[in-house]
């Protein structure tokens, strides 16, 4: 029987990877946690852990508007998503299923068109910030809500 060699250069290369690969996770449930804690808080929470915490609590804010203790589906009046033969409904399934949200503007502008005058609801498919399936305003206009 050979004796095998033992490939130590390899294996401390591989444990030096995965004391990194820890101390990343380590920081990203920080950061989760901080992200957390500013959504879930009326009041503004310092970012102390790492920038990543703003594009956490960004996404959150994007796929729950409000926090869940005020959560609650936008209003609609039926008769905007019947309007023009139901352009809305078409178009907000057209961005849903394609993943297009930078056509959000071009939604708030019909829906706004149809009559809706919410402003939480138009200014919000206006901004500029990132937009994920899940977002509370299409998603209440598809009745995913």
């Amino acid at each position: 029987m050979e004796d095998a060699k033992v490939p130590w250069k390899e294996l401390e290369a591989a444990d030096a990877v995965a004391m990194a690969a820890n101390q990343h996770a380590r920081e990203a449930a920080a950061s989760a946690a901080d992200a957390a804690a500013a959504f879930m808080s009326d009041e503004p929470v310092p970012f102390n852990r790492s920038y990543k915490s703003k594009e956490v609590c960004d996404f959150l804010r994007e796929l729950f508007p409000l926090p869940p203790s005020k959560a609650q589906a936008p209003p609609l009046d039926p008769t905007w998503l019947t309007w023009n033969d139901g352009i809305v409904v078409t178009l907000a399934q057209g961005i849903y299923e394609k993943g297009a949200f930078d056509r959000l503007p071009i939604l708030a502008d019909v829906l706004e068109e149809a009559g809706c005058t919410d402003a939480a609801i138009l200014n919000h498919c206006r901004s500029g910030g990132e937009h994920v399936r899940g977002c509370g305003a299409l998603d209440a206009v598809l009745g995913k809500t």
